[in-house]
């Protein structure tokens, strides 16, 4: 049951697998995806030669966008596809093993099951982390499907904010932005918290931007925190596992069910180390897809960045902006540089004589790109 679950959170549908056993999961998900169920499918064997592509063929793509109607409802179905035949896969298998009883199924099995699932990071993005290139980026997003995919988050995000737009000029006409300032201001703090990663980033940087912002509105993103509900626990649990090359069991003597914390980039887990000390660590994991999302927002902001310019008279390059956030924003996704730069920091504070100045200190065989650890502080 709990690899049911990943496999159908993986592909974005998890409430699909809630009541489910695994053969009744894969019949359903099979029957989405070839037309027979509740959705308006891709029919037959054609329609499955479509969805097992990677997306690296343009044609085939963009021919099974087209039938489908809707380039989100494309990728879901894609992904759905590949969750399915690893989902057809782990039954066989488990039919075939012997039977374990619920109430004796232990976390160390439940992660074992886990290890079977494959997360890629970057695996649908222009560039690598701390690697920003907007020159990748535009012709990346300049193929037929992929430029549907971008519309698609386009029309999403205006949707989102079309509201709090039509209020923003509702007050200005009516004299009253004075009288809303404060109900404003917590609604652009809403709007900007929903709109993902990317749109947290920068409203923290408009924050104090007043010449890019009004003033009023600027004040009510000094309360934007970097915080989203978490992902999956047992997600991230199996990051650790897949990108550290171990097994949770064998390297922590405890680690946290769920995280402790969490971010829009990120969270934490707290554990102890299977080490003679018992040492507590801090693991921070990235949230799978997050370059993916904060990519194509980027490439979107920079694409819109002159209309914008023009439409209000600023004078800022503003395409200049969004690189300058775009290299800061994506560097942050490379925790090998993050424990570089924080190694670099407690030496240097050392070096000054001001050893309490300090930050964690890295467990470096338990880092990577996606994955931070350190001692608990």
């Amino acid at each position: 049951m709990e690899d049911v679950w990943e496999l159908c959170t993986c592909a974005g549908q998890p409430w699909r697998a809630a009541a489910w056993d695994g053969n009744t999961a894969h019949g359903y998900i099979q029957e989405d995806i070839n037309g027979n169920g509740n959705s308006n499918g891709v029919e037959g064997d054609d329609g499955a030669t479509m969805m097992m592509t990677d997306g690296n063929d343009e044609s085939k793509m963009q021919e099974f966008q087209t039938r489908v109607g809707n380039p989100q409802r494309a990728l879901w179905k894609r992904n759905m596809w590949q969750a399915s035949e690893a989902l057809h896969a782990l039954v066989q298998e488990n039919s075939t093993s012997t039977s374990t009883s619920t109430s004796t199924r232990s976390t160390d099995t439940k992660s074992s099951s886990k290890r079977r699932i494959s997360i890629e990071y970057g695996e649908d993005a222009p560039y690598l982390e701390a690697s920003y290139d907007p020159h990748a980026a535009d012709d990346f997003y300049s193929s037929p499907s992929r430029k549907l995919a971008s519309l698609s988050r386009l029309a999403q995000l205006l949707t989102q904010s079309s509201g709090f737009v039509t209020n923003a000029i509702l007050d200005s006409k009516l004299n009253r932005e004075d009288e809303m300032v404060d109900q404003r201001s917590q609604e652009l703090l809403e709007l900007v918290s929903d709109m993902g990663p990317t749109f947290i980033k920068v409203g923290q940087a408009l924050s104090t931007r007043t010449d890019l912002l009004p003033a009023k509105y600027a004040k009510g993103l000094e309360g934007l925190q970097d915080a989203v509900p978490p992902f999956d626990g047992e997600l991230g649990r199996a990051v650790i596992e897949q990108e550290l090359g171990i097994k949770i069991e064998d390297v922590f003597r405890e680690l946290s069910m769920e995280p402790v914390a969490s971010a829009s980039i990120g969270q934490v887990y707290k554990g102890v180390l299977n080490d003679d000390h018992g040492t507590e660590v801090a693991v921070k994991v990235q949230r799978p897809y997050v370059l993916n999302d904060v990519a194509m927002d980027l490439y979107m902001m920079r694409s819109l960045a002159p209309l914008w310019k023009k439409s209000q008279d600023v004078n800022t390059d503003l395409v200049g902006l969004v690189d300058a956030w775009g290299t800061g924003f994506v560097n942050e996704l490379d925790y090998k540089a993050e424990a570089k730069y924080t190694k670099e920091f407690s030496e240097a504070m050392e070096e000054r004589g001001l050893g309490s100045v300090f930050a964690p200190e890295v467990v470096e065989h338990l880092s990577s790109t996606h994955v931070l650890t350190t001692k608990w502080v």
